[in-house]
């Protein structure tokens, strides 16, 4: 932006700097047309004789017979032409100016909307959270007690198990009585760990789908806003960057 801002600049002084030229030479060349012109109609003025020849002069033809016509008329060319290229830098920089002008309300105005948009997408991540804390708080007893029935089922059992291994000596267990234990007390807490996993991922599903259910629509409605406004955006810097090209 700042290289754009420098570029503007220069910009309008060449602007300037073209136009002081074109008004000065305009100028000068107005001013050379109007000598020629004087100079064409002040003719040496013939001696005055006793019998003064009668008619009337074609100043015209006065002109147009002088040496220097052929100039006059290059000149007169180029003032009209000069003149000419002054009415269209000024159509054309007035065109500039009313272009920027829009340019810059269109900005403002669409900053200002998607500033807006921002906004209530952020009020709206806020709303959703809360929903989807508050279904979690439903759901939660519920998957209290489906974990807690895991952890009564296999809870007994290996704690039998812990039990039996700990008093081996007292209870006088061979070494092929302590191994089967150990084998049935890891089998356990290996199954127990695997239906754990399998009931988390289960309510997780469940969770997903009650969520998506009370908020989904208005969570795909605001990831689609959001995508046509950043591929606005893009396509708005790719048509800036082909008008400053």
């Amino acid at each position: 932006m700042a290289v754009k801002g420098k570029q503007d600049k220069a910009d309008v002084k060449d602007n300037s700097l073209r136009n002081r030229r074109i008004w000065m030479g305009a100028a000068a060349i107005t001013v050379l047309v109007l000598a020629l012109f004087f100079l064409f109609n002040r003719q040496d003025t013939p001696v005055a004789s006793q019998e003064p020849d009668v008619g009337v002069m074609d100043m015209g033809e006065v002109i147009r017979a002088h040496k220097d016509y052929g100039k006059l008329q290059t000149l007169m060319r180029e003032v009209a032409a000069l003149e000419a290229e002054l009415k269209l830098k000024g159509f054309e920089m007035t065109a500039q100016a009313a272009k920027a002008d829009k340019k810059l309300f269109d900005d403002a105005a669409r900053q200002k909307a998607n500033l807006e948009i921002i906004t209530r997408h952020s009020e709206t991540m806020e709303e959703l959270k809360v929903r989807a804390d508050n279904i979690y708080r439903r759901m939660k007893p519920q998957f209290d007690k489906e974990r807690d029935a895991i952890d009564q089922e296999y809870g007994n059992r290996i704690l039998n198990i812990q039990l039996k291994a700990d008093n081996a000596v007292t209870l006088e267990l061979s070494e092929a009585e302590r191994a089967s234990l150990q084998a049935e007390w890891n089998r356990l807490k290996d199954e127990r760990n695997e239906k754990h996993n399998k009931l988390l991922a289960d309510q997780q599903r469940r969770y997903d789908e009650a969520v998506e259910a009370e908020t989904g629509e208005i969570r795909r409605a605001m990831l689609a806003e959001r995508d046509s406004i950043a591929g606005k955006s893009q396509a708005d810097e790719l048509q800036h960057f082909k008008d400053v090209q």
